[in-house]
């Protein structure tokens, strides 16, 4: 995004981080666009729509919640399990879907993504056809809303406590004004397990940021390896060390020494 092209432009809601919930707010808000409204979806690290969470690509990381709970839309619950019930075959998905069914994390990215194009799509289809159609004169016809998505990396926010919009910073010098702010910052590096320097910390065998695809790439298959934490992330590198044929002893340290538990198929409460 240049500033010449996007300083003069006052933004309604500009929102940082298109992973799952920067996506999420931008699709909803486009589905309830008023006329003129104007919305901005700054990335840092395209693609728009995965994030951290859903950006892997491998098909043994899974979601932890079944398909037929999940959506990007509170009144379509059935959403994402309809739209993977209609795809090709996908990696690690094995026959039909079902709504019990715990799928690939990067096959809910592609939904997300998919989500926020044919938001966009139907955005532009209708403001569109409400132009030249019911209306039928372009001079009368109510300003459409405007949708854009910017790869940038946002580095301050000026407030205004005043009337007037806030600033959004990004790093090549862009100012983009804005009246709302949604911070979808998604998940960051955590903090180091022993707070003080250590050279372990700057050796190739400690890993700080375990969502990388490369984490664990170069494990050999009879190493041992500990990881720090016995999570949802401690399962993903997990099964990523086991489809690779890892074959050493992992260790997963838990600080009150707990283990991931599965879902429970329970009897929903009566209604009173």
């Amino acid at each position: 995004m240049s500033p010449e092209s996007s300083q003069s432009q006052e933004f309604d809601v500009i929102i940082i981080g298109a992973g799952l919930s920067g996506s999420a707010v931008a699709a909803n808000l486009m589905r309830r666009a008023i006329p003129g409204l104007k919305v901005t979806l700054i990335e840092r690290k395209p693609p728009f729509g995965r994030g951290v969470a859903y950006g892997t690509l491998s098909p043994v990381h899974r979601l932890n919640v079944p398909a037929g709970k999940l959506s990007a839309w509170p009144d379509d619950p059935d959403d994402f399990f309809n739209w993977a019930s209609h795809q090709p075959f996908q990696l690690g998905v094995e026959g039909p879907v079902a709504k019990t069914d715990f799928l690939p994390r990067y096959l809910f990215g592609r939904y997300i993504e998919a989500t926020l194009s044919a938001a966009k799509e139907t955005i532009d289809t209708r403001w569109q056809a409400e132009k030249t159609g019911a209306l039928g004169s372009d001079e009368n016809a109510l300003p459409a809303p405007i949708f854009k998505m910017a790869s940038g990396e946002v580095v301050d926010i000026e407030e205004n406590t005043q009337v007037g919009p806030h600033t959004v910073l990004l790093a090549d010098g862009t100012t983009l004004p804005a009246h709302r702010v949604v911070l979808a910052l998604g998940n960051l590096p955590g903090e180091y397990p022993i707070l003080k320097s250590l050279p372990i910390y700057r050796s190739w065998r400690y890993v700080h940021v375990p969502w990388l695809m490369a984490a664990v790439e170069n494990v050999k298959p009879n190493e041992d390896v500990l990881i720090v934490g016995a999570g949802l992330t401690a399962v993903d590198i997990i099964l990523q060390l086991d489809a690779q044929g890892h074959r050493g002893t992992i260790h997963a340290l838990s600080r009150r020494g707990l283990q991931p538990q599965k879902h429970q198929l329970v009897p929903a409460d009566p209604l009173s």
